[in-house]
């Protein structure tokens, strides 16, 4: 199950075609959430169609994006004044494999990335973050970029996503491996780790780059001039932000959207 929150109407189609294609196709399924936030537990009836009308676009592009899809359609309206308590309920009621959230901006101090953290740490379920403009889609990308560490490992997710991108992308997608290491001597052993993550997933040689700098946040928001999506990953541990501050200078400098993937601690 992929439950994906809904809010802004503009951000549906995308949202929600990512979903199904994370979902497999005979088995998986795609749960549109739509809150109707009220104030108060019980409003009066006519203050609840309001807010229950505001949800309607939003719900009308998802299930086009089903339709396109050729995928069953679920979602499930809630009414709450705690938008961030229902998806966080929901998400611990369904226990979904994956949560996808679309945000229009990585900050820590934020209410969303407080809801994102909330998630995550109470939670079962990976997080995928999409941050990009509402109407953004993968229909043009052309270069994705994807910075990894020292300890970074195959991961399942991040394929299916990378591959999912690549089937909606109208063009020829190259994906770019960036190691950023700080020492010269560093630089052979880092390519050979590289390569062998690239051929886990399919990816040639040629896709992998390893960059000498002292300063690696300021190496990848270079590298990331001419990307047009980031993937990264995020960490999640009690007592830490989710999102630190080099995740939050590369949402604010990249100069392109970011997807960034999330598991439990």
């Amino acid at each position: 199950l992929i439950l994906v929150p809904l809010a802004n109407p503009d951000r549906a189609d995308t949202l929600v075609t990512l979903a199904y294609g994370l979902a497999p196709r005979r088995a998986g399924r795609v749960l549109a959430l739509a809150v109707a936030s009220v104030e108060g537990e019980f409003p009066d009836p006519e203050t609840g169609l309001i807010a229950y009308e505001r949800c309607q676009e939003a719900l009308r592009r998802a299930l086009v994006a089903s339709c396109r899809a050729q995928r069953p359609f679920e979602a499930s309206v809630v009414m709450d004044g705690d938008v961030g308590r229902t998806i966080a309920k929901i998400a611990a009621e369904r226990s979904p494999e994956v949560v996808l959230v679309g945000m229009s901006r990585l900050d820590a101090a934020s209410q969303a990335s407080r809801l994102l953290e909330r998630l995550i740490l109470n939670s079962e379920a990976d997080l995928v973050v999409v941050e990009a403009p509402p109407s953004w889609g993968p229909k043009d990308l052309r270069r994705i970029l994807v910075p990894v560490g020292g300890q970074t490992s195959h991961d399942p997710l991040r394929a299916r996503l990378l591959g999912v991108l690549a089937r909606e992308s109208q063009h020829e997608v190259q994906i770019t491996f960036l190691r950023v290491v700080a020492e010269e001597g560093e630089r052979a052993r880092a390519l050979a780790k590289l390569h062998e993550l690239a051929l886990d997933l399919g990816r040639r040689p040629e896709d992998c780059e390893v960059v000498v700098s002292k300063d690696a946040p300021s190496a990848i928001v270079e590298a990331a001039q001419t990307a047009d999506l980031i993937m990264i990953g995020l960490s999640a541990q009690a007592g830490r932000p989710l999102i630190g501050p080099f995740v939050e200078r590369l949402a604010k400098e990249a100069g392109c959207p970011l997807i960034a993937i999330a598991h439990p601690a």
